[in-house]
C-alpha cells in the first residue's frame, strides 16, 4: 500500500517504503543472523521486487522503512498490517534492524505512536517465533501481555515452530510509554545526535539502557 505516514523520533523515523529500497531490503534479509526466524521467500532482488510491486497494490497494509534522522541512512524495516476493523486491532512486524543499529527501541516507540495515534488502533499485537527468545524480552520490557501461544504456527527450513502472541492496548501503552521513550532519547543522544535545536523533541531527557538485537518476522 502506498502512504504518506511518516513518524518522526529523537533520532530515527519511520517513512513509507519506496521502490528503491528493494535492493536494502532484499539485503538485509539475506544476513545470515538476521534471517534465522524470517520465512524463506523466493530468494533474489528481482523477487524482492516483485514482492514490493504486490505489497504496493495491497490495501491496509503499512511497510516503513527505519531511518536515521541525521544522516538518512536506512537502518532496518517494520510494518502494520492484518487489520481487523471490527475490533481496531492490528498486526506489526517484518521488524529487522541491521547489525550494529540502534534504532529497535525508538522503532518500536515509532510503530506504536503510528497505530494507536495516526491510525487510531485500540490495540496491537506481535506474533513472535518462541525460540526467539530476545525479541520476547524486548517485548516483556514493553509490557506487552503474553496472550496465547500459536501451536505450528511459522514454517522455517522445514521445521513447523509455535510462535507466541504478545498484545499491547492503547490504554496500557499509554501507562508504560514514558520508559522506553527515554530509553529512545537516550540511545539517540549518543548514537546518532542531532543538532542541539532538536532538544524540544517530545520525548524530554532520557535515562536508560541500550537497545537489543532485533529480529522479529511475521506472516
Amino acid at each position: 500500500m502506498r502512504h504518506g505516514i511518516v513518524m518522526e523520533g529523537w533520532g530515527y523515523r519511520l517513512r513509507p517504503v519506496e521502490a528503491a529500497d528493494a535492493r536494502f531490503i532484499h539485503e538485509l534479509r539475506a544476513d545470515p543472523v538476521r534471517a534465522r526466524y524470517l520465512h524463506r521467500g523466493e530468494p533474489g532482488l528481482a523477487a524482492q521486487q516483485r514482492w514490493m510491486e504486490a505489497y504496493f497494490e495491497r490495501p491496509n497494509d503499512y511497510y516503513f522503512v527505519i531511518e536515521a534522522r541525521g544522516s538518512g541512512r536506512p537502518e532496518g524495516t517494520i510494518g502494520i498490517y492484518n487489520f481487523d476493523q471490527a475490533l481496531g486491532s492490528a498486526e506489526w512486524g517484518r521488524w529487522i534492524v541491521r547489525p550494529g543499529s540502534f534504532a529497535a527501541v525508538e522503532s518500536a516507540c515509532l510503530v506504536y505512536r503510528a497505530g494507536f495515534e495516526v491510525l487510531g488502533l485500540h490495540s496491537m499485537y506481535s506474533r513472535t517465533v518462541t525460540e526467539n527468545s530476545a525479541t520476547l524480552s524486548f517485548h516483556d520490557g514493553f509490557g506487552l501481555d503474553r496472550t496465547r501461544v500459536l501451536p505450528r504456527y511459522f514454517e522455517l527450513e522445514g521445521r513447523w515452530l509455535d510462535a507466541i502472541e504478545d498484545v499491547l492496548t492503547r490504554a496500557r501503552w499509554d501507562e508504560v510509554r514514558e520508559q522506553p521513550e527515554r530509553k529512545a532519547a537516550r540511545v539517540a543522544s549518543w548514537s546518532a545526535p542531532l543538532p542541539r535545536e532538536t532538544a524540544g523533541h517530545r520525548y524530554g531527557n532520557a535515562a536508560g539502557q541500550d537497545s537489543p538485537e532485533t529480529i522479529q518476522e511475521a506472516k
